[in-house]
């Protein structure tokens, strides 16, 4: 088979794995974004501005509970499955290990410590009872970013669709009357709830995935794996813990120098920026291993991450261009109390294809090994974000954190697509020169 077939091969594969988890993400993602504005219209801005709040709590949680470890079995699963499976399931066995007791960790810290961070975050403990759910909440997330790794990586997307199209359209049915009866905490019970439920779904799929591939986890020796989380765990642990500090103190920020409303205005508008980048952010998960496996080949490699950039990003960009110019009879439908938030949603719109294209660039460069890379680059972005939204926000209050969020995923787009195109044309240079 020529490279050029070969390529197109994999960007076929590619399509079709991507299409398949849409299909159901999509449905799913509807399912989110109408259930959180039938929400918002019973929470208004400060109720927004409390559910944002808990949002980035458990985003920063989330991290150190490990929910990134799922991006180590997509990309050890490829490499193995087939010519080690004996190591393929003791590395599953280590990273449910550490999974499971990062989270139980986390989890109970927030139990115990909701009362405490309500005060903090919030000068209320009116709080405390949406963090404690939080727990929950965040129990079903680590668990949905196993079931992901394993399904990407045993490219069983049409389990990972079932998956998200059941959270999607429980959060539907649950959002509304949740959030009606009990505020910002009903909402984020039954946000749990819906991951719950996901979780179901995606249990059965990994079962099945795995029976297929002949793998199971195995426990038996899995603490000999430890080195491949440095290799790869520690590394994505490391950019994770840069970009969740970040938005947390973006979310900060916004509160107490502009106030929760403003937060709930944001909050409202970055509902949409998630489905705008979901299609490139699926097609850079689903990528991963076939990055993985044209790693051998620098030019295979350069060619199908051009490729994929510039698929994702441009279907990232046609509906953010819709979506910035109608983003005021969009935002009409949250209420009269949100219509601040129109130029936000159409900032963040704008912003989906950068993110798209530093989504790509970042999975290309984990499939590089090169996940320190990424650590520095992500640490790098982190502190542009701080940066501008402590010079943006305070004059211009929401739209200042959307502008520094556009600006700052344009840097990190440009560097991350940089770096790993460098990489190629210099392991390319190399195989010339020894062949």
């Amino acid at each position: 088979m020529t490279d050029r077939s070969s390529l197109r091969t994999t960007l076929a594969g590619l399509i079709r794995g991507t299409g398949t988890a849409a299909l159901g993400g999509a449905l799913g993602r509807l399912g989110m974004l109408l259930g959180l504005i039938f929400a918002a219209r019973s929470l208004g801005p400060e109720g927004m501005g409390h559910l944002g709040l808990v949002q980035a709590t458990l985003a920063m949680a989330g991290i150190l509970a490990g929910i990134g470890l799922g991006g180590t079995l997509s990309r050890a699963l490829p490499r193995w499955k087939d010519t080690d499976p004996a190591r393929a399931s003791r590395i599953t066995g280590l990273v449910v290990l550490v999974a499971a007791f990062g989270a139980g960790v986390l989890a109970t810290s927030l139990v115990i410590g909701a009362p405490y961070l309500a005060a903090a975050l919030a000068a209320e403990t009116a709080l405390a009872p949406a963090i404690a759910l939080g727990a929950v909440l965040l129990l079903g997330q680590a668990c949905r970013g196993l079931q992901d790794g394993v399904l990407v990586g045993l490219r069983a997307h049409g389990s990972m669709s079932a998956a998200r199209a059941t959270e999607g359209l429980a959060a539907l049915l649950l959002l509304p009357p949740a959030a009606a009866m009990a505020g910002a905490n009903g909402a984020v019970g039954a946000l749990a709830l819906a991951v719950g439920l996901a979780v179901l779904v995606g249990g059965a799929g990994w079962h099945r995935a795995m029976s297929r591939a002949d793998l199971r986890i195995t426990f038996r020796g899995a603490w000999e794996e430890v080195p491949i989380l440095w290799r790869y765990a520690l590394p994505s642990l490391g950019a994770g813990l840069a970009a969740a500090p970040a938005l947390f103190a973006m979310t900060l920020i916004l509160s107490h120098e502009a106030g929760l409303a403003e937060l709930g205005l944001y909050t409202a508008a970055y509902q949409w920026h998630g489905p705008l980048v979901y299609v490139p952010a699926l097609l850079g998960l689903v990528g991963i291993p076939a990055f993985v496996e044209s790693g051998g080949d620098p030019v295979r490699f350069r060619r199908l991450l051009l490729w994929t950039t510039a698929g994702g990003a441009g279907a990232a960009l046609v509906p953010a261009l819709g979506v910035a110019l109608l983003s005021g009879p969009i935002i009409g439908h949250y209420g009269p109390a949100f219509a601040g938030a129109a130029p936000v949603l159409a900032v963040l719109a704008l912003a989906a294809p950068l993110h798209a294209a530093s989504k790509l660039g970042g999975a290309a460069l984990l499939a590089q090994d090169r996940a320190w890379a990424h650590f520095g680059l992500a640490t790098g972005w982190a502190c542009l974000l701080v940066a501008l939204c402590g010079f943006l926000i305070p004059p211009f209050g929401a739209l200042g954190a959307a502008l520094a969020f556009l600006a700052s995923y344009g840097g990190l787009a440009a560097a991350s697509l940089t770096v790993a195109l460098t990489w190629t044309i210099g392991a390319g240079r190399a195989v010339g020169a020894a062949g």
